[in-house]
């Protein structure tokens, strides 16, 4: 897979314009991504947060891109995923379940653009520092054939760092998901107590909360809202239905929305 690399002087540029927050949708600062060596396309600095372009996926992934205009949506598919994200929308749609987006999908000149996190959660890439650039590559990378090991004798009373996956905090989403015991996940929702309304949840027992905590949105609006956190550790091999409610405490009958999500651990 070909990586998207950016050069020195627009590692600056990203940088610079990130602290850019936009009352419309009109970029005022952008920096030109390249593609094996091709000027591409724009990455937009937009409401704190960067935005890369969708087609990025269609051109880099080998995905068929469908554009419908009439509902401003895009269709990204290849052998195994069908993702669909509509623009003012924040979410997008894997294999027919919902997940959530931290900000919207935008329509910035005519072009549909992301924010980064829907490149680390739909496809496993993220922005990596390598020296005096950007790339997007895997989060998990390429294998390589290693070296010949240096067996150098440790001293009795030293053990070896644990390197083990299970220190990594991996996203739960809705629906059915595998991860290893042990595994460290976490679950965002959006919510907002001002309304009363709060997500109503009993874990099963195997397992544990090992943090639970709100986060507002940060608009210092009245009535604003935010992300509710749970970061949770399955215990044993088993699978876990975690059925989350939203309702106010005093009317735990009035549920107005309900999230599922189904572990299998290994």
């Amino acid at each position: 897979m070909p990586k998207l690399k950016l050069t020195h002087l627009v590692l600056i540029a990203l940088v610079s314009c990130s602290s850019y927050v936009y009352a419309n949708d009109t970029p005022k600062e952008f920096v030109t991504i390249l593609l094996d060596g091709q000027v591409d396309t724009k990455v937009i600095a937009s409401d704190n947060t960067t935005y890369f372009p969708i087609r990025l996926i269609n051109n880099s992934l080998g995905y068929t891109l469908t554009w419908d205009a009439s509902t401003k949506s895009v269709l990204l598919e290849n052998d195994q995923n069908k993702i669909s994200i509509t623009a003012g929308k924040s979410n997008y749609i894997l294999n027919n379940i919902t997940h959530q987006l931290p900000k919207p999908i935008k329509l910035i000149e005519n072009i549909l653009y992301a924010p980064q996190e829907f490149f680390e959660l739909a496809f496993n890439i993220k922005p990596t520092h390598v020296q005096n650039s950007i790339e997007l590559v895997p989060s998990t990378p390429e294998p390589t054939t290693p070296e010949e090991p240096v067996e150098t004798p440790l001293p009795p009373d030293k053990e070896t760092p644990s390197t083990s996956t299970e220190d990594r905090v991996l996203p739960l989403f809705e629906g059915t998901n595998t991860y290893n015991v042990g595994q460290k996940l976490t679950i965002k929702l959006e919510e907002n107590p001002s309304t009363g309304y709060k997500w109503q949840v009993t874990f099963p027992e195997g397992i544990t909360i090992l943090e639970d905590y709100f986060t507002p949105s940060g608009t210092n609006l009245p009535g604003e809202g935010g992300e509710h956190t749970w970061i949770i550790r399955a215990n044993a091999v088993d699978t876990y239905v975690i059925e989350f409610k939203k309702a106010r405490p005093t009317e735990p009958d009035n549920v107005i929305d309900t999230k599922v999500f189904k572990l299998k651990t290994k």
